[in-house]
């Protein structure tokens, strides 16, 4: 699907090792088709569009049957690639008008740019389409001294030389914002562009931003703010907080399988929690056997966790617990109870 040479997220992790090279695309498209379901399909996609690997997440997409996000995140392909024309009418055709129009400017269709930033209106269009009627018009040396005013000889220059924050911080205070978020992209100034979408009140891009930026904590604060407890709790779960991640999943009220999630953390006490909620005993029992075997500090804490539940009046639960560290007494008390 990535063309000639393959995208370098197919060698990451795990994920070499199941990848598989053909160059059959009816069969490959039909094992993609079949993998998952539409819903994981989706998860997947965003996953590799948050860390800009838009090829990726556009098979994703195609295969969750989101045509419109698989036409973003070609469109951010094209862009990425250089190829104006082909991100123009992709991103024209999932709405993002602004950046059609620029891609349509950069490609040398002025007159579609033109269309577009009439369409828009707004200042900065405003601008651009009156330097660019006077391009059209043959008007080079006015064009020129217009574009200088808008401060984009400096700007332009600095990302030449590859200066990429310190032009989208130009940008920004010329009231480019789209430039200047364009700009702290390519610059890999994630941080910043989450800090800006934080300001507007944008947790959702503010969080995927954070999240490319490696700032877990972050991320997770303003996935929370914005209610996205299930994305949340997977970065957690990521990260090595699992007790964390699994409270901010059972508060998604996930579609999700919760036992399925606990048996990611790939922590016995965790996934004896999880038989634990469905009621399978004598799965919790093995499972918190096989944890304190492993570490005998957590029988203490174990303990202390049947007695929290005892006074919640889960008795049954609290049974369970005392049943795995053999205190077979109380736990028939439990049991009665």
């Amino acid at each position: 699907y990535d063309g000639p040479k393959a995208s370098a997220v197919w060698r990451a992790g795990r994920l070499a090792s199941i990848v598989i090279k053909t160059s059959d695309t009816s069969m490959l498209a039909e094992s993609w088709g079949k993998t998952s379901t539409p819903d994981a399909w989706a998860k997947q996609a965003e996953i590799f569009f948050a860390h800009g690997y838009y090829k990726a997440a556009a098979e994703c997409y195609r295969n969750a049957g989101k045509p419109n996000k698989e036409d973003e995140a070609l469109a951010l392909a094209a862009f990425e690639d250089k190829e104006y024309a082909k991100a123009a009418l992709r991103f024209e055709r999932c709405g993002n008008f602004e950046r059609a129009a620029f891609c349509y400017e950069k490609s040398g269709d002025l007159d579609k740019a033109m269309q577009l930033y009439a369409r828009l209106g707004g200042k900065t269009a405003k601008k651009r389409l009156s330097i660019l009627l006077l391009e059209k018009e043959g008007s080079f040396a006015k064009a020129g001294n217009a574009w200088l005013k808008m401060g984009e000889t400096r700007n332009l220059l600095l990302e030449k030389e590859g200066s990429f924050a310190k032009a989208g911080n130009a940008w920004l205070k010329m009231g480019e914002t789209r430039k200047a978020l364009e700009d702290w992209e390519r610059g890999a100034e994630f941080s910043r562009i989450a800090a800006y979408y934080k300001e507007a009140k944008d947790y959702s891009r503010s969080a995927k931003y954070y999240e490319k930026a490696g700032d877990i904590t972050k991320a997770v604060a303003c996935y929370k703010k914005c209610h996205e407890y299930e994305k949340a709790s997977e970065l957690l779960l990521a990260s090595g907080d699992c007790e964390a991640a699994i409270k901010l999943f059972r508060k998604a009220k996930s579609n999700g399988n919760y036992l399925d999630f606990c048996k990611r953390s790939g922590r016995p006490d965790i996934i004896a929690r999880g038989y634990l909620e469905l009621g399978r005993c004598e799965d919790a029992i093995r499972l918190f056997r096989e944890y304190i075997a492993a570490d005998p500090k957590g029988i203490e804490s174990l303990g202390r966790e049947a007695e929290k539940l005892e006074k919640a009046k889960q008795h049954k639960k609290a049974a369970v617990i005392y049943a795995s560290l053999d205190l077979h007494k109380k736990a028939a008390e439990k049991y009665a109870q």
